[in-house]
């Protein structure tokens, strides 16, 4: 079985590793063949300190070196469940104080290091974990754990105390396998340093470090102590290969195992033709890509010229570059398909802020700003396709206005480095947050501001103007105001034009290959309103119009379309997860639970509930028409005769 990964973020396919891959374990050193060789889009690491991981390299190999107290589950993100903790925490309010109490699994032991023998994790190295965390010397995310106390309670038992009370929602993925969410050995980098530590990192994770060769791959081995059980793998070794090409040539000749695929259009259906039992999986939870203004850097300062890029930029052309099958249109920062918090397509035109496609109103706002002739924007991508296309495509598009880009592209690591300590005019940043504080926090807070800011993170907007509707919505208890009071934040966002959502993912339009929306004589309408529209006129024009004959017509031809889209439904799920292939991965899956989820649904179901809407669905067409035409037989014995024969 060989396994392509056609994913913007991948860190669930990596926690799976274990699962995908059913090989033995070998005792001393890793043999070849039980390694998974993994092609990963990047030149080079960025930080191996979990608490700087960034991008989805370092994220990868964070996720299989280290825990945190709680766990995304994989495949199932943003679901939780208990990691290095026993259980989910619970919190008690005590003198208007929050104060959640953590235990610990006991035995959970962190890997040996050079001079460092494995050694149980404790209480101590909790609290390490999470002060360094606070600490923006050593995180990259200090800013989400400033308001925390942290205290030891016991050797298993943690106390988390916040100065002002907050929803789980928001403080769990503090504590999960995410950002400052890591726990590292205290022992480790008391010891060794940390600078040693960046260098041979120690966490309790399912696989080990072992070796890292700058620009090539990273070896990590299996970690036989790991406390959920050996992982299946001897180890994993990830080659740094930037070029799309490359990973695929080295696919074919089986160098390597699996590798992130491209999801430029056109690729993913071109790939799987080359060899049947090639698996193409497009999965993980998607990211938003978006353009941020810094309004503090000439000309972004002026309102008219963002606003004026914002109107000048046409978000099919960003989804053109990508299949449509994992990408689709965003209006808001905070993404609205997978989280609470967002505005939808409605939302934005209902407030005159979606910034449709006008090149004409571009340039008149750029000359009323003093700009009729354009300028010169220096910008920096990384080498990432992803970015590279999204910058392509933005400098093609200002250019009709009159904007030149200068587009310098760097390695990965490199952009990183440089959109945080050399501000840019314009920075186009792909990300997953795991909730709308998390969004709104890191990316348009003033503490949050890169070089100046208090807790400098990715604030590229550098941007001011909401800090108390944020602070606000994270205080509060109640999930409608807490929403409501993100919208708030999103609408000033947008009316200040600090942002310019870009693209993210969709589910079920795209699933089933129907466009998002459509236009009607030049009037744009939502897919599904319009085809709900459709069905209810239909229904009571039939039973209004044409009486008891078109409702029975109306009956018959519904059980056949039940028929159609059933059989239609099953052959796409099966064209999705490859066929009778889901009959193994059925049968490979965990009990009670279904080995897939097309319908990306949070709960999950066993294969006898599928069966049994399966049967339920054929089955009722043929008693449907029947038992209409016996209860009608009454009034009109000819209709019987003639929907009989029908």
């Amino acid at each position: 079985m060989r396994v392509v990964s056609c994913s913007l973020y991948f860190i669930s396919m990596i926690i799976a590793i274990e699962a995908i891959f059913a090989v033995k374990i070998f005792g001393g050193p890793i043999p070849e063949n039980n390694i998974l060789r993994f092609g990963i889009h990047v030149s080079a690491l960025g930080n191996m300190d979990p608490h700087f991981a960034a991008g989805s390299q370092d994220r990868a190999f964070a996720d299989m070196v280290f825990n945190g107290l709680l766990r995304y589950v994989p495949g199932d993100a943003p679901r939780m469940e208990p990691d290095l903790a026993e259980k989910i925490p619970e919190f008690k309010i005590v003198d208007g104080r929050q104060i959640w109490e953590i235990t610990l699994r006991r035995g959970v032991m962190f890997h040996k290091g050079p001079g460092i023998a494995a050694h149980e994790l404790t209480a101590d190295d909790v609290v390490f974990s999470l002060e360094k965390s606070k600490d923006r010397r050593f995180c990259a995310y200090s800013s989400a754990y400033s308001y925390m106390t942290i205290k030891k309670t016991g050797r298993y038992g943690v106390q988390i105390i916040m100065d002002k009370p907050v929803s789980p929602i928001l403080f769990f993925p503090k504590i999960a396998n995410y950002g400052g969410g890591f726990i590292v050995s205290r022992k480790a980098i008391e010891t060794l340093g940390y600078e040693a530590f960046k260098r041979h990192p120690i966490g309790t994770g399912p696989f080990c470090f072992e070796k890292y060769v700058k620009g090539k791959y990273l070896l990590l081995k299996a970690n036989p102590l790991y406390f959920r059980g050996k992982p299946m793998l001897s180890g994993v070794k990830m080659f740094f290969l930037a070029d799309i090409k490359k990973r695929q040539e080295a696919f074919e000749k089986g160098l390597i195992d699996v590798f992130t695929g491209s999801a430029r259009k056109g690729w993913l259906e071109s790939f799987k033709e080359l060899d049947p039992d090639i698996i193409v999986d497009t999965h993980g939870v998607g990211e938003v890509a978006t353009l941020y203004f810094n309004t503090r850097i000439k000309p972004m300062d002026d309102i008219r010229v963002r606003k004026a890029i914002a109107y000048g930029l046409d978000r099919q052309k960003f989804l053109d570059t990508a299949n449509s099958d994992i990408s689709g249109s965003v209006y808001s920062p905070v993404p609205v398909n997978f989280l609470p918090g967002g505005l939808s397509l409605s939302d934005v035109r209902a407030l005159n802020l979606e910034y449709e496609y006008d090149p004409a109103r571009a340039r008149l706002l750029l000359a009323q700003a003093g700009y009729p002739h354009g300028f010169v924007l220096d910008l920096v991508s990384s080498e990432k396709r992803l970015y590279q296309a999204y910058y392509r495509v933005l400098a093609a598009q200002l250019a009709e206005i009159g904007i030149r880009c200068r587009i310098r592209t760097v390695s990965h690591p490199e952009m990183h480095r440089q959109i945080r300590h050399e501000p840019k005019p314009l920075v186009i940043y792909a990300a997953w947050r795991p909730n709308a504080d998390a969004y709104l926090t890191r990316f348009f807070h003033s503490d949050s501001i890169i070089v100046t800011g208090s807790r400098p993170d990715t604030n590229f907007s550098c941007y001011d103007k909401i800090d108390k509707l944020i602070e606000t919505a994270r205080m509060e208890i109640d999930p409608d105001r807490q929403i409501s009071l993100w919208h708030q934040a999103q609408i000033r966002i947008l009316n200040d034009m600090a942002a310019f959502p870009i693209t993210g993912a969709l589910f079920i339009m795209h699933f089933l290959a129907w466009p998002e929306q459509c236009v009607i004589m030049g009037y744009h309408f939502q897919t599904l309103h319009l085809l709900t529209a459709f069905m209810i006129f239909s229904a009571v024009f039939f039973a209004v119009i044409c009486g008891q004959i078109g409702v029975l017509v109306t009956d018959y031809i519904q059980g056949l379309i039940i028929m159609a889209g059933l059989f239609a439904i099953t052959y796409l799920i099966l064209n999705k997860v490859g066929g009778f292939s889901s009959i193994e991965k059925v049968l490979a899956s965990k009990m009670g639970e279904s080995a897939f989820n097309p319908l990306m649904k949070k709960s999950t179901y066993g294969w006898i509930w599928f069966l049994w809407v399966l049967l339920a669905g054929i089955w009722s067409p043929f008693c449907f028409g029947p038992a209409i035409t016996k209860n009608a037989s009454a009034d009109n014995p000819k209709v019987v005769r003639y929907m009989t024969l029908i």
